[in-house]
């Protein structure tokens, strides 16, 4: 164990870590400390993957064609693990000269109609910020996976975060739906980046999966069937002819797609305020037509909120204490669980945008505190 602390903090006082563990070590000893609960084997087969990698291989299980991004830590690995998967699949990645770069260039891809993936810190993040409201406005599927890390500005790249979680959800200026999403875990990255994929190509906007470095960069046994992991179509639009509107208005907010090269079809988008026919627009009527059919395109998100693990309990589900929780925090709580004296409720969020206001609001009924 000493020669181990003394590789790990060889630049950090190791003398003192390795006294510090020892000390703690032997205090448990005199306890006679034992763990709370028997080790059982596992129920399925897992492995040791890391946070970057699970989403990595989610997102691909749910048929990623495209991955662009720009070095910066803790979402290098990301963009590394997936440039090594190329050989071994149809999968294309690409690593421009910078983050404005990567977020335009998936705009083209996916106005192209190909599932195409992001990634930065939220340093990185910041600088997509004009693109990422373009694809609001245009209603393109992306999905983006933003890693905190000790902020603000460039910040501490090697230590982790919770500190934007404001910033995503409220990300891009002006108003349009989007869906924000936090894994607790490694093995919720996988699942999660799939689900990110489908819903993205299902509702036509951009989804954002939130980690930090603490997921991105740590691995854990997890089991990660790809054999639940279904790839959605995407609504295409039949048909079609030279009166084809990108931006039809439906009862759902939800328009049928074309591409370009769809014959006798013209696919017209734009980062200004547009018509059904996706025509730049400044008049009134049209304006709030297209302010109203996203806004409804949010609303039948909502609708079908139930349909996915919004929020997950922990603990005693009927108890009256509650402790709230999101993101990486997860593993300090469910191990805290074990050695409570008393017990509770212990209530995950998962969807941070929309806000399940509804299922929250039932997992708080009655609460002491």
């Amino acid at each position: 164990m000493q020669k181990v602390l003394g590789d790990v903090f060889k630049d950090k006082m190791p003398d003192v870590n390795i006294k510090l563990a020892d000390m703690g070590y032997q205090l448990l000893k005199e306890k006679n400390f034992r763990h709370s609960k028997k080790i059982h084997p596992s129920e399925g087969k897992k492995e040791l993957v890391e946070g970057n990698a699970a989403l990595a291989r989610g997102l691909m299980a749910a048929g990623l064609d495209f991955y662009i991004g720009y070095p910066m830590t803790p979402t290098t690995s990301l963009l590394q693990f997936l440039a090594g998967e190329q050989k071994n699949s149809r999968l294309r990645v690409i690593q421009p000269e910078s983050e404005l770069s990567v977020i335009n260039m998936a705009l083209g891809m996916s106005y192209a109609g190909k599932r195409v993936a992001i990634g930065s810190a939220s340093g990185g993040f910041a600088l997509m910020q004009e693109a990422f409201s373009f694809a609001g406005m245009a209603e393109f599927p992306l999905v983006v996976a933003v890693s905190q890390r000790q902020a603000p500005a460039t910040g501490l790249p090697t230590y982790s975060s919770q500190t934007d979680l404001r910033f995503v959800i409220h990300a891009g200026h002006g108003e349009f739906p989007r869906i924000v999403m936090a894994p607790g875990d490694q093995e919720e990255s996988f699942y999660i980046g799939a689900e990110a994929l489908n819903l993205a190509w299902r509702y036509q906007m951009p989804v954002i999966v939130l980690l930090d470095k603490i997921i991105s960069e740590h691995s854990s046994t997890s089991i990660l069937n790809k054999d639940e992991i279904k790839v959605e179509q995407r609504m295409v639009a039949s048909n079609t002819n030279e009166k084809y509107g990108r931006y039809e208005v439906t009862k759902d907010g939800i328009s049928p797609m074309a591409f370009p090269g769809t014959p006798n079809t013209v696919v017209k988008v734009t980062s200004y305020e547009h018509d059904a026919a996706g025509i730049t627009t400044d008049e009134l009527g049209p304006t709030t037509e297209m302010l109203n059919k996203r806004f409804i395109k949010g609303e039948t998100l909502k609708k079908f909120l139930r349909d996915h693990e919004t929020v997950k309990i922990y603990g005693d589900k009927n108890n009256k204490n509650v402790v709230i929780f999101w993101g990486s925090t997860k593993g300090s709580v469910l191990e805290a669980i074990k050695y409570l004296k008393k017990p509770a409720k212990f209530v995950q969020i998962v969807w941070l945008e929309p806000f399940d206001v509804e299922r929250v609001a039932k997992s708080f009924q009655k609460p002491k505190r």
